[in-house]
């Protein structure tokens, strides 16, 4: 039985626009029987070593809201959610658009050929945009970010890693690279309500 990969969905706001943020982490152990523990350990993990690492990109106008988990592959399980209100992003203080943000891209290889996944920050504060380009506070950030998604986390005896899922396939890729687009994207299908 492959190891366990758990999806792990933030909730958020940005200026008061219901946003969805999901990163996929594989346990580095196969502990099938207790997978609602098991996601509840990869929450706890998130909040002590990389959630201060995300809201460090996010805009200040950006709010998480709450953070639901659950296994993903061999049989599925039940999510486990954490309300988290008020807790804001560190960035700036206005964002210059709820449908504008860095695009992070994650690369991986399929086994066939090099692919990439991508992932956006909510939002952008004003600050941190100039000329049409990301400055280099921001891109500081979001590489300290990358390194705390290599270096992965734990909790409760369990280490985690992030991996790009596909549900196409059914399987986890290990990522390879971490970038950021050098322009800014524009995100349409965050916009849809999360709840």
């Amino acid at each position: 039985m492959p190891f366990d990969v758990y999806e792990i969905k933030i909730f958020g706001a940005v200026a008061s626009q219901q946003c969805l943020s999901v990163f996929h982490a594989k346990s580095t152990e196969d502990t099938g029987a207790t997978p609602h523990i098991d996601a509840k350990k990869c929450i706890d993990g998130w909040v002590d070593i990389i959630q201060d690492g995300w809201l460090d990109v996010c805009p200040g106008q950006y709010t998480q809201i709450g953070l639901r988990s659950r296994r993903v592959n061999n049989g599925g399980g039940p999510s486990v959610s954490f309300a988290t209100p008020g807790t804001p992003g560190t960035r700036g203080a206005e964002v210059s658009s709820t449908g504008i943000g860095p695009c992070m891209i994650f690369t991986y290889n399929d086994g066939l050929d090099w692919r990439s996944g991508k992932k956006f920050v909510p939002g952008v504060a004003e600050d941190d945009i100039a000329a049409n380009a990301f400055v280099a506070g921001l891109l500081t950030a979001l590489d300290d970010f990358y390194d705390l998604l290599t270096g992965g986390w734990d909790n409760g005896g369990l280490d985690f890693a992030h991996v790009i899922w596909s549900r196409e396939n059914s399987t986890e890729y290990d990522v390879e690279m971490y970038t950021t687009s050098g322009k800014p994207g524009v995100q349409n299908g965050r916009m849809r309500p999360t709840f």
